[in-house]
């Protein structure tokens, strides 16, 4: 017998003819980050081989440098676009194997829902549903945790931990005078808030952030230097 209250778990049973493993959402959470590091590695492993195709194809050709460079970064960007395509169905496929054999127990989720949640994005679940929600009870510490989850390219910019550090204050005044929390005040709300304090974030650090934009222009980059310097490879 489960006792969720005590955080026991008698594993596996028997639920409409399939054996489910009941697990509890935050140790899901990193059962499913090791299940998942070989195809996260092997994506990006693809990545670089991509460029190194593009490159020998351009290469191959007998146009000038420039006309290589476009021809090198259009193959590249129309096979990763593909392989984007193909790595978002087959992430989701194996997501749905997970959760067809693993009954996610909320522990540090409020339901059902939440716990699924906290099994694919973790604490980062928590920390926005608490900065969403609870505003008057967000702390220095969860802003240093929080912008710790953030990728490496944002922790190394550092801007996204300062802004937050100025932009709470602010959120936890409007609670204080309005009743209103984040979620209250939504997206276009808060991002308002940081545009008056001047911390609305710059095009580097919204390039940087996201993952599509990030390694387009890491491939525009690697390529224009190896074709410019006429490596042939």
């Amino acid at each position: 017998m489960e006792n969720y209250g005590d955080k026991e778990l008698n594993l596996p049973r028997l639920q409409s003819g399939v054996i489910l493993f009941g697990m509890l959402d935050y140790r899901a959470h990193k059962l499913l980050w090791l299940m998942t590091l070989p195809f996260w590695l092997t994506t990006r492993l693809l990545y670089f081989v991509t460029i190194f195709v593009a490159i020998i194809i351009a290469q191959s050709t007998s146009y000038g440098t420039l006309i290589k460079i476009f021809i090198a970064n259009l193959v590249c960007q129309g096979i990763l676009l593909v392989l984007k395509i193909i790595i978002s169905i087959i992430g989701r496929v194996l997501q749905g194997f997970f959760f067809f054999f693993v009954d996610v127990v909320p522990a540090h989720g409020a339901n059902a829902e939440e716990a699924r949640e906290i099994a694919l994005t973790g604490r980062l679940f928590e920390l926005n549903k608490k900065l969403e929600n609870e505003i008057q009870n967000w702390t220095l510490d969860d802003t240093d945790e929080y912008a710790r989850l953030m990728n490496w390219r944002v922790r190394l910019l550092g801007a996204f931990r300062r802004r937050l550090y100025k932009v709470v204050p602010e959120l936890q005044r409007i609670h204080d005078e309005s009743g209103k929390q984040p979620r209250e005040l939504g997206m276009a709300g808060v991002d308002e808030v940081a545009a008056k304090l001047g911390l609305r974030p710059s095009w580097i650090e919204r390039a940087i952030n996201s993952p599509s934009s990030y390694n387009s222009l890491l491939a525009i980059a690697i390529i224009s230097i190896v074709i410019a310097r006429d490596i042939h490879l």
